[in-house]
């Protein structure tokens, strides 16, 4: 409605609050996270992706870093509850 009524004031601030109350959300969501998966776990494979991205970027291997992203939003939102792990392989029987 801001950007129907040509108001940017008012859609900056509805944007500022949308944007804090999404914060808010995800920092509860993440706080719970490190409660139930532990800090030492999620620092370690968290910081080991990281890593990985930031290498292909500086690499300038963008297929790697545009692999790499993934896998780590992946393990984000498996650790955080929003995506179930991948059932193991079962070696084809």
């Amino acid at each position: 409605m801001a950007y129907a009524a040509r108001n940017p004031l008012l859609a900056a601030l509805l944007r500022h609050f949308s944007g804090a109350c999404c914060r808010a959300v995800w920092q509860r969501d993440w706080d719970r996270t490190y409660r139930r998966v532990g800090v030492e776990d999620i620092a370690r494979v968290h910081s080991g992706q990281h890593a990985n991205v930031m290498e292909a970027i500086a690499a300038g291997d963008a297929r790697a870093a545009h692999r790499a992203m993934p896998r780590h939003l992946e393990a984000v939102s498996i650790d955080m509850g929003y995506l179930a792990p991948a059932a193991p392989a079962t070696g084809g029987k």
